[in-house]
């Protein structure tokens, strides 16, 4: 599900970056990645800029001169011999300047999947000011991040024997010291049920299936009862019907849909997040954690520090977190609202805005064979135009400077749905905006099968995006953003929200998952 060809993994040369690369070269072994080890020649230590500020300001876009880059990578060579980097491709990286910004421009530049790195590195002020270069990449990089802390870090162990989380007696000290084994064979996935976390399912699961790992789902039932109490109160909409069992229970379907042979073992704790976190961890033998940076939280939270910040600050295993997409995130929230509002006999009505429509027509029930006049089932032509007007699709192209727009159904095969939408009131390709093809079907795990009379399938009901065009014909394509195979002219720049919109009408309908179908 994911690909992990590119690795990057910054060094200090401390004995905590060895430990780190260690680790990044057993992970790129099993995914046959490449690493890309980068070290940052700093222009003034972060001692001297908080010290010196005025004289300490180094200049971001400086070069290394030849002999510090010469240096560098000499160091770099013979750090690098204690290490087996012989049976992995790897390569190395030389930049000067502040080191989280050289980190995070070294990302933006070769758009690595994954970034390894060590929570401390060298001794002194830098290494006690935890919201340094470690927690300034967790922020800011797009790509999942796994941050691993020296093996003589203390932390967790001292504020366990000073307070006694779980109320037990058990002696859990010589668990906690206990060294963290690699491949893992525990992995901890911690959710809240929001998008947030969803996210980091799909790299929890790809981590499982690459290590022949079990999974552990963990939800705070704690959370989730305060979460509660908090929309309640502050006059939100809750849907009380979906309680934590129910919730884990289709987390928990989903996963074993999405695994291959993976073991997984949903476990909800009365606890709050970060004791049940801890708890489990040790309890449960776990060797990674792989968590959302972000989820439903409360002001409190915010101002102490994040669950993620806390977790990787403590765990005594390593850390995988996955930050969201914060633009598909504001979409999501503000379509969501939409999405409740709209009336659903308003999307079925036809231009005459009559509703003379059968009960049959009406029906998610029709027949395979009963040609409808309503895009699955359920949108007319009108309908699906107030769609688009209502989550703001229109606005956003006559921006761009489209109008008149026409919208056009071909629902001849009841199998394979297509919906076009034109602009200036002409239906030819060079006034193409919009192009998709949707289908009906089911996603089942080859072991799904009900075990018996009544039992519910690990399957899904799906809608499948068997084509998505979104085309810019005014627009023509340069030497930065050339064109991809298949493709005539550039985007329209709002895939979040079609997909966003599509992922709503499948709710609507009663499908249970989007597949998209990329073009090989």
């Amino acid at each position: 599900m994911i690909n992990v060809n590119t690795i990057l993994t910054p060094i200090d040369f401390s004995p905590t970056s060895k430990h780190t690369c260690l680790y990044a070269v057993k992970l790129a072994g099993v995914f046959h990645a490449e690493i890309i080890f980068l070290h940052v020649i700093p222009a003034f230590s972060l001692s001297a800029r908080v010290f010196f500020p005025d004289i300490s300001r180094p200049n971001e876009e400086s070069e290394a001169t030849p002999e510090e880059e010469k240096k560098a990578l000499d160091q770099m060579d013979l750090f690098l011999q204690s290490l087996p980097v012989d049976w992995v491709k790897h390569t190395r990286r030389i930049e000067k300047g502040v080191p989280f910004v050289k980190i995070i421009q070294t990302i933006e530049t070769i758009h690595p999947e994954l970034v390894i790195q060590g929570t401390h590195g060298t001794t002194g002020l830098e290494s006690v000011i935890m919201g340094g270069t470690a927690w300034r990449i967790i922020r800011k990089t797009r790509c999942p991040v796994i941050s691993i802390k020296p093996l003589e870090y203390k932390s967790f162990i001292k504020k366990f024997e000073a307070v006694n989380l779980w109320g037990e007696e058990n002696d859990m000290t010589e668990m906690i010291k206990s060294p963290r084994q690699f491949p893992p064979q525990r992995i901890l996935y911690p959710t809240d049920f929001s998008e947030a976390s969803q996210l980091a399912l799909v790299y929890a699961i790809a981590l499982a299936n690459a290590f022949r790992a079990e999974l552990v789902i963990l939800h705070a039932g704690h959370e989730r009862e305060r979460m509660l109490s908090f929309n309640k109160d502050s006059g939100g909409r809750v849907d009380e019907a979906a309680g934590p069992d129910e919730l884990m229970s289709d987390l928990h379907r989903q996963a074993t849909v999405l695994s291959k042979d993976t073991h997984i073992i949903p476990l909800i704790s009365k606890l709050p997040p970060i004791p049940a976190i801890f708890q489990t961890t040790i309890k449960e033998h776990i060797d990674m954690i792989v968590m959302g940076t972000q989820g439903r939280t409360e002001i409190g939270d915010l101002v102490v520090g994040s669950t993620a910040d806390r977790i990787i600050n403590d765990s005594p295993c390593p850390v995988m977190t996955v930050r969201p997409n914060w633009k598909l995130e504001e979409v999501e929230k503000r379509f969501k609202r939409i999405y409740r509002r709209l009336d659903p006999t308003v999307l079925r009505r036809t231009s005459s805005n009559s509703y003379d429509l059968t009960e049959q027509d009406l029906s998610f029930g029709l027949t395979a064979f009963k040609k409808s006049d309503l895009l699955l089932n359920n949108y007319s032509v009108d309908g699906l135009s107030f769609v688009f007007e209502e989550y703001g699709i229109f606005n956003i192209l006559k921006r761009e400077g489209f109008n008149d727009f026409r919208l056009i159904f071909n629902l001849d095969d009841p199998y394979r749905q297509l919906v076009k939408v034109f602009f200036g009131g002409k239906e030819d390709p060079d006034h193409l905006l919009i192009e998709m093809i949707l289908t009906e079907g089911s996603l089942q795990h080859p072991s799904s099968n009900p075990s018996g009379p009544g039992e519910k399938t690990n399957g899904f009901s799906m809608l499948m995006l068997e084509w998505v065009c979104l085309q810019n014909p005014r627009e023509s394509f340069t030497p930065q953003r050339p064109p991809l195979p298949g493709q005539d002219y550039p985007g329209l720049g709002i895939g979040h929200e079609i997909y966003m919109v599509l992922i709503l009408m499948a709710k609507r309908i009663g499908k249970e998952a989007v597949v998209n179908c990329p073009q090989l």
